[in-house]
């Protein structure tokens, strides 16, 4: 999905509320899940079924946004966000299981991150702030350090997916008015962007080199102490 930040408004003050846990947690999941290499018809059924719950709570974290962010000019973006949900949706339940079982199930979860993707920058433009783990770091980066780890476990031959995330998360990251990054650092977000659109060579390498702190959440950290 190409979303453009035009129909995104900045309103009232940042408010720490769940939605964007949720938000975070649903795109650090996709994010993770291993599509090459799935052969057996148990691990392709094992897909489906994560998609289609990760469908269900994409669903209803967007009618939650709804209802508090019932603004015409937002009409759009949600109804765009249940469209590409619906899409992955019809994907996971047309899902034949000979050897087109993985194409559809790519196809399903670009759609889905697609959806996820427009509704964080959504709620984030709203000023709409983790409340939990996230809230809890001064590093305003930990949430893209976070799904670009999960990517990197599923990336293997797939630099593809890997490039399609780190876009999403890098934009989320740069336009967000609520990150606090340094001007050097939007500068650098910005830098690695054009080079995903160029598709530049050796790119998920200059990521993985810009991102080399560990993407742990506090509580990780706490739970090892």
């Amino acid at each position: 999905m190409n979303t453009t930040h035009s129909n995104l408004r900045l309103v009232g003050v940042p408010t720490r509320d769940n939605r964007a846990d949720e938000l975070f947690e649903l795109r650090r999941t996709l994010a993770g899940m291993v599509l090459v290499g799935v052969r057996s018809e148990r691990a392709v059924r094992a897909r489906r079924e994560q998609l289609l719950e990760l469908c269900q709570r994409t669903s209803r974290v967007t009618l939650a946004l709804e209802a508090v962010l019932p603004d015409d000019v937002l009409a759009s973006l949600f109804f765009a966000a249940r469209t590409a949900t619906a899409q992955a949706r019809r994907a996971i339940f047309e899902l034949s299981l000979g050897s087109s079982a993985i194409d559809e199930l790519t196809q399903a979860r670009h759609s889905l991150f697609g959806a996820l993707t427009l509704l964080s920058e959504t709620a984030a433009v709203n000023g709409y702030l983790p409340r939990g783990e996230l809230a809890r770091t001064d590093d305003a980066l930990v949430s893209t350090r976070a799904v670009l780890a999960a990517v990197s476990h599923a990336r293997g031959h797939d630099d593809a997916w890997y490039l399609e995330v780190a876009r999403a998360e890098l934009a989320l990251a740069s336009y967000n008015p609520g990150s606090r990054v340094s001007t050097e650092t939007r500068s650098m977000l910005n830098s690695l962007l054009a080079g995903i659109r160029q598709r530049t060579p050796g790119m998920p390498a200059r990521i993985a080199v810009f991102f080399t702190e560990p993407a742990e959440l506090p509580a990780a950290r706490e739970a090892r102490a």
